[in-house]
């Protein structure tokens, strides 16, 4: 009997990647352009299952409270991915006064399961540019104007020079194999499809197994289990090493 659940893919396709290859990717993003909202930008897509619209959508207060252990246990995500889109065409004005309004400030909460210190480096205030601290930029992700956040296409512009820079062309990845790429290890760390459901906050079940795939050698190590325990997925998107960028 085959190992791979039924509703898994069974072939290696360009929306997800292996660990080694995200690793790779990131220690890229280290680099590139010496811009270090990359590695903080794709880093994030990754632990979180964001998608690039939600994370470039970040707000500094989205960072959850310390918990008992002082590290914070979740992120609030932006929601209404209809709301961005319906906002990219307004002024920088209109952006402001819809934001005001509270037209993004609908989230939901998301664990963080690995790597809690890159998270909170993430969110750290220091790393705004000057031009933006005087302005008092809401964005975590800043774009060129101050008061902007970062651009679609300029995140796709980074994103294609990371993969370059890691050798990953040719797989036609997209910044959406962050998000493939999280369901895939949850769920062959134990975690049930309600569960995977639940952190990409997608509304449907059937949505949720178009994006977990079988990991062919790996699924001896992350087969399914009966059952679930909190334990069990929270290392599941480890990655050796992955740490906040020296200041």
């Amino acid at each position: 009997m085959s190992p791979v659940p039924s509703g898994f893919k069974r072939r290696l396709d360009s929306k997800w990647m292996f660990k080694p290859e995200v690793a790779a990717f990131l220690y890229a993003a280290r680099n590139v352009e010496r811009d270090e909202r990359a590695y903080y930008l794709f880093a994030l897509m990754y632990l979180l299952g964001l998608r690039q619209g939600e994370a470039l959508l970040l707000e500094w207060d989205h960072l959850g409270p310390a918990g008992p252990d002082g590290a914070p246990a979740y992120v609030e995500i932006p929601t209404l991915k209809q709301r961005v889109y319906q906002l990219e065409g307004l002024s920088p004005k209109e952006r402001r006064e819809a934001s005001e309004a509270g037209a993004l400030k609908r989230t939901m909460p998301v664990p963080i399961l690995s790597h809690p210190r890159l998270v909170v480096a993430a969110f750290d205030k220091k790393r705004q540019p000057k031009d933006h601290r005087r302005v008092r930029s809401p964005w975590v992700f800043p774009g060129v104007e101050p008061g902007e956040h970062m651009s679609k296409s300029h995140a796709h512009r980074l994103f294609t020079l990371c993969i370059g820079a890691a050798r990953l062309g040719g797989r036609g990845l997209t910044p959406h194999a962050f998000r493939h790429t999280a369901a895939t290890y949850l769920s062959g760390a134990g975690a049930s499809e309600t569960t995977v459901q639940r952190f990409l906050r997608h509304t449907s079940r059937s949505v949720t197994q178009g994006y977990i795939h079988a990991l062919p050698e790996e699924w001896a190590r992350f087969k399914a289990r009966t059952g679930e325990d909190g334990a069990r997925v929270a290392g599941a998107l480890d990655l050796p090493p992955l740490r906040p960028l020296a200041r």
